[in-house]
């Protein structure tokens, strides 16, 4: 059972909730501008004055169809939603494919800006050198089966970094590389 701070999720609760997924879950056919008239009949604490901003930091269009931007931009829309929904956990699923690193470095300087501090990010993603320096707890999930949970202050005090951490649960076999050259150039 799936609950929130001890309740099962449902109608008096599922607002303290948001989600960001690579997936995009907007309306296709309704403009941003459409989109920010919704979650503000439909969300008592939409942050109309957060959409408007981030909206205007991805250099997003309020008119228009999110079924036409650029996969980068349905991303990026994607997360202005989410986080300005006034949920307390904001899911983010792979927000940044489609984005180059430099968008994705701004926005995570942005992101810690504007976080308050009863806002909990729940982040899946493959980019965990991008992310290490910012988040504060790695739960390693590997075909359905947790298989780490890490404080990044554990990981400061040994010295090893997100990414070694990783390898290390993952059984990460450094050989593998050097091995299939190794078999496709016919050496032994």
């Amino acid at each position: 059972e799936i609950t929130l701070d001890g309740e099962p999720i449902g109608r008096k609760n599922i607002a303290r909730l948001s989600f960001a997924t690579s997936e995009h879950s907007f309306f296709p056919a309704l403009s941003p501008e459409g989109h920010a008239d919704f979650y503000a009949r439909h969300f008592p604490k939409f942050d109309r004055k957060r959409f408007d901003v981030l909206m205007d930091f991805f250099e997003l269009p309020l008119r228009g169809e999110p079924a036409k931007f650029s996969t980068g931009q349905k991303n990026q829309f994607e997360v202005v939603l989410a986080l300005s929904q006034g949920a307390d956990y904001i899911l983010m699923d792979e927000p940044f494919s489609g984005n180059d690193v430099f968008n994705r470095e701004d926005f995570y300087k942005v992101l810690l800006g504007i976080l308050g501090p009863e806002e909990t990010v729940l982040l899946s993603t493959h980019l965990i050198e991008e992310v290490e320096d910012f988040i504060g707890r790695a739960l390693l999930i590997h075909k359905g089966q947790l298989m780490g949970d890490v404080h990044m202050s554990g990981l400061e005090e040994t010295g090893e970094g997100l990414v070694d951490y990783v390898k290390r649960n993952y059984n990460y076999r450094a050989d593998r590389i050097k091995r299939a050259i190794s078999e496709l150039s016919g050496e032994d």
